[in-house]
């Protein structure tokens, strides 16, 4: 029983580095392909299949709501950029859009999940929930950045996105966990 055990495990965890790093892999390819003026740049993908700068839209336009409900105008420059309006902003690269905490994620969902709609309602949560964060951060970032408001503790944005993201990725795993071994627990029949 302890060899099945171990065995699955080794499984899992075989199959989270293969998921992750053809996601994050398959990704960066992805953005080289689609980036404008890149080195792989391939027009047809970059009109029709960008996802990634779609991501990065979504992103901004969800912070620059999000400060709009506390009134604060905002607009879109160049698809990479969030300003206040007669303001300073933000610029959101690759690197900041969280692809390798959604890949460590969904690896991680996908690869230890019970079942398939396990693996789906939990990856949909987590990548939902990594998004949000984002776009918090990046309405904070721009309020900070007008208001010149110091990072709390000197560190970085970058930095405190990760901890918040990567602490509530603990907390995911946890319940996940939680959930994973509800479902597979032996029922009794009548």
């Amino acid at each position: 029983m302890a060899t099945n055990a171990k065995n699955r495990f080794i499984r899992q965890v075989g199959s989270f580095l293969l998921i992750f790093l053809s996601l994050y892999g398959g990704m960066q390819v992805w953005i080289g392909l689609t980036v404008p003026g890149g080195r792989f740049d391939l027009p047809w993908l970059e009109q029709y299949a960008n996802f990634p700068a779609l991501f990065r839209y979504s992103l901004l336009r969800s912070g620059g709501l999000l400060l709009d409900i506390v009134n604060v105008d905002t607009y879109i420059l160049e698809s990479y950029h969030l300003r206040m309006v007669n303001g300073r902003g933000i610029r959101m690269v690759y690197s900041c859009m969280g692809i390798g905490i959604i890949a460590f994620w969904v690896a991680f969902a996908v690869a230890f999940a019970v079942s398939k709609k396990h693996a789906l309602i939990w990856t949909l949560a987590g990548v939902l929930f990594i998004w949000w964060i984002n776009v918090v951060r990046v309405a904070l970032l721009v309020l900070a950045t007008n208001r010149d408001w110091p990072m709390p503790l000197n560190l970085d944005h970058h930095t405190w996105f990760n901890l918040a993201v990567y602490a509530g990725i603990g907390v995911m795993m946890y319940y996940y966990d939680k959930h994973a071994r509800r479902l597979s627990e032996p029922t009794l029949s009548s």
